[in-house]
């Protein structure tokens, strides 16, 4: 069964590796094509948007949330514990 949500094995931010997101709309309530905000490991406010990740024992799942309903639209799962920062990124 599948989870639904790509994996990334050996990421690694010392290599040069970043993660693309600037293609994707972060918000689906306005026109055009608006950069996440990284939020780090914080909540979703509800503002749409917003980019945070979470550690779960040995893996980091960054997810997004793109029209503000404070639920995750997508999820990226990294098979290894990642402290992210902003410059991890293209936004």
């Amino acid at each position: 069964m599948s989870s639904g949500r790509d994996t990334i094995f050996d990421f690694s931010f010392q290599q040069k590796d970043k993660i693309h997101l600037s293609s994707i709309d972060a918000n689906a309530l306005k026109g055009g094509n608006q950069a996440f905000e990284f939020i780090g490991t914080r909540a979703f406010s509800g503002e749409a948007g917003e980019l945070q990740y979470r550690k779960a024992a040995s893996d980091t799942y960054v997810s997004g949330d793109v029209n503000g309903d404070k639920i995750a639209d997508f999820t990226i799962h990294f098979d290894d514990a990642i402290d992210f920062s902003q410059s991890y990124f293209v936004l």
